[in-house]
């Protein structure tokens, strides 16, 4: 009873317009179109899908808004084909820009979703070919959405060159036309277009991270934050967590490790502006860094610091990764005694086998697993959301051609 207390007292703070039900509120059906769906937006963001849908059912949001919140909160949950078929039968009834980006969505569930990149392509090119025919006067940031497009189209282009015999080709398309979206909206201070602007010179700088320009993958992030700071000046000084990581994991992989620790040990030192989830993430690419570095005894100190913050919040992936990490260190420091303890320790404490057909049947051939460049979006022992099957940031950064364990 005192638990339901509490969570009915942080719903009134959350979403107090939907739970307090003020008289002076109008009823649910005469609600602002615009407020309502900004209403089911925060929802969303705070996965609280089963609000989302009662709102929904309640709103007076025309049908292409409908579908489409509709449509998010089903990919969100794991119903893609759902999904798929609500935005297909809006994309018709929707205006120009509405139609591109219902197309751009549809693309981007059969690329992250279905990794069926034939099939997304031809969401992305209907949306290019719906904005062709538009209206000269229709209504919408035309441009925005012709950017979307494209940077769908590029993602799909890295994606193929994944597996591409001549991945090269793949990456230089990809790169032109990264480098079209981001002429298309290089003016304008729309929040909508400042967004994009940051997620494609992000992408861009992915890209060349994938082509192994780690010089010039570093350029283009620093230029990210040098445009950050100058937009936002109240963070002029502040470089977010994300970021840091971010730019470390580049410096360590084109071997300026002394560059990357230093970052690395500004985002261990602020640990407080990080959740323990977040924070352990981190610690995974501090201790690759630190082992590259062959500064192995700090490794070790690290990996032993995360596998505890593994244990506590009960994360087994963390368990097995920073486990396996330090088995790997002192196999390397020929110190099998010490390797075949951490494997029995994480098997009777944790019950964990690090040993086992899908890694290794022996302690001297346990390797790291891939490192993510980029902190995660999803944590799956905490997120309700649904979460991908392939994490692509690191199924692109280690492709052929790249460090086997990067």
């Amino acid at each position: 009873m005192i638990h339901q207390a509490f969570i009915e007292h942080l719903a009134t703070i959350i979403l107090p317009k939907r739970i307090k039900g003020d008289a002076k509120s109008p009823p649910l059906d005469r609600w602002n179109a615009k407020a309502r769906a900004e209403e089911i937006s925060a929802a969303l963001v705070l996965q609280n899908y089963t609000g989302c849908m009662d709102m929904l059912s309640n709103s007076n949001l025309d049908e292409v808004e409908h579908a489409r919140l509709s449509a998010l909160i089903a990919i969100n949950t794991g119903y893609y084909e759902q999904a798929l078929a609500k935005l297909t039968i809006a994309v018709p009834k929707a205006s120009p820009a509405k139609a591109a980006h219902l197309c751009y969505i549809c693309g981007l569930i059969k690329s992250k979703r279905y990794y069926d990149i034939e099939a997304s392509n031809a969401f992305h090119e209907r949306g290019l070919k719906i904005l062709r025919t538009a209206p000269v006067n229709a209504d919408g940031d035309l441009e925005l959405e012709r950017a979307w497009l494209l940077n769908g189209l590029a993602l799909n282009k890295a994606f193929s060159s994944r597996q591409a015999s001549d991945s090269h080709t793949l990456t230089d398309e990809a790169f032109f036309l990264l480098k079209q979206a981001l002429e298309l909206v290089q003016r304008g201070g729309s929040p909508a277009r400042t967004y994009l602007r940051f997620n494609l010179l992000s992408n861009l700088s992915f890209l060349m991270e994938i082509k192994s320009s780690y010089g010039v993958a570093l350029d283009v992030l620093k230029s990210i934050f040098s445009k950050t700071s100058s937009e936002h000046e109240a963070e002029q000084q502040r470089w977010t967590a994300g970021f840091s990581y971010r730019v470390a994991m580049l410096h360590s992989r084109n071997g300026e490790h002394g560059a990357a620790l230093d970052l690395f040990h500004q985002v261990v030192t602020n640990e407080s502006e990080l959740d323990e989830a977040a924070f352990e993430r981190v610690q995974r690419g501090f201790s690759q860094c630190l082992q590259r570095a062959e500064r192995y005894d700090e490794a070790i100190a690290v990996h032993e610091h995360a596998l505890e913050i593994g244990r506590k919040l009960r994360f087994a992936g963390s368990v097995r990764h920073h486990g396996i990490g330090l088995a790997y260190i002192h196999n390397m420091q020929r110190d099998l005694d010490a390797a075949r303890n951490v494997i029995q320790t994480c098997a009777h404490k944790d019950q964990i086998n690090l040993l086992s057909s899908t890694t290794c049947l022996r302690v001297e051939g346990l390797k790291p697993e891939k490192i993510s460049p980029k902190l995660p979006a999803y944590y799956p022992e905490i997120d309700l959301e649904d979460v991908p099957v392939v994490d692509l940031n690191k199924y692109l950064s280690t492709g052929a051609g790249h460090e086997a364990h990067a």
